[in-house]
């Protein structure tokens, strides 16, 4: 199961009730504002087993690199314009 811009609740309740591999994007849908690491590591402890990156992946090819520097890295990942609608 994927779930993008979910809260936490919601995430709770679907894990206890979800066997299978569950994949959560932390951006919420129509937002610009790209996740960033502390968010994937935020669900990653209420339970997620994969998080997915793909506007701040997109928007910051390196991203691995930066998550990686730790603190250092964190603020500065540049924020996409994928989901921008006007």
């Amino acid at each position: 199961m994927h779930l993008a811009g979910t809260g936490e609740q919601v995430l709770l309740g679907l894990r206890r009730a979800w066997p299978g591999t569950l994949i959560v994007n932390p951006s919420a849908a129509n937002s610009p504002v790209a996740a960033t690491r502390d968010d994937a590591e935020r669900w990653l402890a209420h339970g997620a087993d994969l998080i997915s990156l793909g506007r701040a992946y997109l928007a910051n090819p390196d991203l691995v690199e930066r998550f990686r520097a730790g603190p250092a890295g964190r603020g500065s990942v540049r924020p996409s314009s994928a989901a921008r609608t006007g």
